[in-house]
């Protein structure tokens, strides 16, 4: 499909003559180009004793490239988003990639009505910390280094066909299809004097569903809004110790769940600006894909035994090939049912020259989470200087400190264009 929408879209100027006349095509370009040193403490963990086998390193330095291209010409328009990547990873010698974030070709069928084709990034939901119906995402996938924009932005988009109608009384339909992938459809309803709006989508893939979203605007300055979505199937398997005869010690076993359950997710928050620009958001997350206290139970009494049988040095190899599969099994970003999420970003502290954003998602399950702490001052027009950085508090055996380090972060500069 990928190939398809690039011949697609680089056919367009080519055609456009004919559909639009001869004039000539406007183009704009813009990009950035960001460069990073990470860092990050001990990556050794009970449940995870060889990071680098795992493709963890802890100290690299990245190259970002962020090249976006815009054309149009009467009724089409095309869009390209490329990003090249390098980095100084050890654990193969460094590497260089592009990726394809957008590439799509659009065309207005009247001043409503909107037909696209090839690569591109659709979210609905307002949520910050979990977003229940931005259901093409793996949040796995995202640089948490980098701010809620870029983090959501500079990910490969899905190829998709799709068409957008903007009807009469604020009413707006969208429907896409990705081969293989998807089908949704999604209607947004707009409420202008009731300061409100809500979304309504239905999805057919690997685990169908639909969803709404809704948001609400007290006053001049407090907002409320929720993302919830019900999907039929779990996105996760359940994990327990191999009880049968003469298998091997710490070893497991793994069921898929009824794959004919529905499961709810949503997420429930508030925000508020201040005169100063500071917002604040407070948000409560819900999953029922998440392991139960009885399931995580079983989960962490397998990383019990494993880890305390290579630390004794009984059967290690074998108690670390367990460790390590049962960590691809954990490869998700949240693991539990219940989680709150908090958000403070103030536009320019210290006399308007620092950008300041603090965040932090709390496991109300076990009281593990992680805090991220960003600083980010613009010098000159174009350059930007920041770090950041991230704790994950709570016990060895809770769901954020089981996984990955406690302590990491990054300096950087980026240079816009």
């Amino acid at each position: 499909m990928a190939i398809v929408a690039a011949a697609a879209v680089a056919a367009v100027p080519a055609v456009t003559p004919a559909v639009a006349g001869a004039d000539p095509w406007d183009w704009s370009l813009h990009g950035a180009v960001d460069l990073r040193a990470h860092a990050s403490g001990h990556d050794t963990t009970r449940l995870v004793p060889e990071p680098e086998r795992i493709g963890r390193d802890s100290r690299f330095l990245s190259a970002t490239g962020v090249v976006g291209l815009h054309g149009w010409n009467g009724p089409v328009t095309v869009s390209a988003i490329g990003r090249p990547f390098a980095h100084t990873a050890s654990r193969d010698g460094g590497r260089v990639r592009l990726h394809v974030d957008e590439l799509h070709a659009e065309y207005a069928a009247g001043p409503e009505h909107f037909l696209f084709a090839g690569r591109r990034h659709i979210v609905h939901g307002r949520s910050l910390g979990v977003n229940p119906l931005d259901i093409a995402l793996d949040p796995v996938a995202l640089d948490r280094s980098k701010d809620a924009t870029r983090r959501r932005s500079e990910i490969e988009g899905q190829d998709m066909l799709g068409v957008e109608s903007l009807l009469d009384d604020g009413f707006a339909l969208t429907g896409y299809w990705t081969p293989g992938e998807r089908a949704l459809m999604a209607g947004t309803f707009n409420f202008p004097a009731w300061k409100s709006d809500l979304t309504a989508l239905i999805f057919d893939d690997d685990r169908p569903g639909a969803g709404v979203s809704f948001s609400h605007t007290l006053g001049e300055a407090a907002l409320g809004y929720a993302d919830i979505a019900i999907r039929r199937g779990r996105d996760r398997p359940v994990i327990g110790a191999d009880h049968n005869p003469g298998a091997d010690p710490g070893t497991f076993v793994t069921h898929q769940s009824d794959s004919s359950r529905w499961f709810p997710q949503s997420s429930i928050g508030t925000g508020y600006t201040f005169d100063s620009g500071a917002t604040f958001n407070l948000e409560y997350h819900f999953d029922a894909n998440g392991y139960s206290s009885a399931e995580w139970d079983e989960i962490t009494g397998l990383v019990f035994e494993n880890d305390a049988a290579r630390r004794a040095g009984r059967l290690e190899a074998l108690a670390t090939g367990n460790l390590l599969r049962l960590s691809a099994k954990l490869d998700r970003f949240t693991l539990r049912r219940h989680y709150g999420f908090l958000r403070a970003h103030h536009p320019g502290l210290f006399g308007d020259d620092v950008v300041v954003e603090l965040t932090a998602l709390h496991g109300l399950a076990d009281h593990s989470g992680s805090m991220g702490l960003r600083l980010e001052r613009e010098v000159g027009p174009n350059l930007l200087l920041g770090v950041e950085s991230r704790y994950r508090y709570g016990g060895h055996f809770d769901e954020f400190v089981l996984r990955a380090a406690r302590l990491s972060g990054s300096v950087y500069a980026t240079i816009h264009y």
